[in-house]
C-alpha cells in the first residue's frame, strides 16, 4: 500500500464469502480515497486485536460470529449499539485512538404492521422495533428467541411454529448466494435480496 493508506480490516469468520472487498475497494478507488479494505480470517479474536490493536489499523467491520464478542474489547460503544448487543463496526478515534463500536446493520431493518424474524438477529430486531414494528420472532434455539423477544417486548414462537402465510414482502439478510431458499419459496410475495443490503456498506463507510 502506498504511505499514509487507511487500512480497514474485516473481522469475520469464515470469511471469503464476503463481498465486501469487492464493494468498498473499487468505491475507495473512485472517489479517490487512500484506504484499502482487507478480509481477515480470524480465529483468536482476543489474540487478534492484541496483535493488530495498533494505528496501523484505521477501522474494522465486524462479521459473525463475532458481533457480540467484540464489544467487550471496544473501549466504547455507542449507546444504541451497545442496547442492541451488536457491534458491527469499530472506529479508531483520531483524537485517542480508542476503539470505539457502533452498529449500522438496524438501519437496514424493514417495517410494518408485524415484522417477522426468521433467527435472532438483534440489529434487525431492534431496528423493526425502533421503526414502531411489531415483531415475531422464530428460531431454532428457542431460549435464545425468547430473550431476544422480552429485550424489544415483542413475541417468540418455536421454529417448528413457522409457517410462510401470505406474507406481502419476504426479506433476506444473506447476499451470497444471491436468490436463497427462502427467496425461492416466496412465491407470489415481493421479494428481497440481501444484494441490497449493500446500502449499509454505504453507512458503514460514513463511520470510518
Amino acid at each position: 500500500t502506498r504511505i499514509n493508506t487507511k487500512v480497514i480490516g474485516l473481522v469475520s469468520k469464515p470469511v471469503s464469502h464476503s463481498k465486501g472487498p469487492l464493494l468498498h475497494n473499487p468505491t475507495f478507488r473512485h472517489v479517490g480515497y487512500n484506504w484499502i479494505y482487507v478480509p481477515m480470517l480470524v480465529i483468536d479474536l482476543n489474540e487478534f486485536f492484541r496483535v493488530y490493536s495498533t494505528p496501523d489499523f484505521s477501522a474494522f467491520s465486524v462479521g459473525i460470529p463475532y458481533k457480540e464478542a467484540i464489544i467487550g474489547l471496544c473501549v466504547k460503544v455507542h449507546p444504541l449499539a451497545q442496547r442492541i448487543g451488536v457491534v458491527n463496526t469499530i472506529v479508531r478515534s483520531p483524537n485517542d485512538g480508542e476503539m470505539v463500536g457502533n452498529n449500522t446493520d438496524y438501519l437496514e431493518a424493514l417495517s410494518g404492521k408485524l415484522f417477522v424474524l426468521v433467527g435472532a438477529g438483534r440489529a434487525l430486531a431492534f431496528g423493526a422495533k425502533i421503526k414502531g414494528a411489531r415483531a415475531t420472532i422464530f428460531n431454532i434455539d428457542f431460549d435464545r428467541a425468547k430473550l431476544l423477544a422480552r429485550a424489544v417486548s415483542d413475541e417468540a414462537l418455536h421454529f417448528e411454529d413457522l409457517r410462510r402465510p401470505d406474507y406481502k414482502l419476504v426479506f433476506d439478510g444473506v447476499y451470497n448466494p444471491r436468490k436463497t431458499r427462502l427467496l425461492k419459496e416466496a412465491d407470489g410475495a415481493i421479494v428481497v435480496s440481501g444484494v441490497k443490503i449493500a446500502r449499509k456498506f454505504m453507512r458503514v463507510m460514513e463511520r470510518f
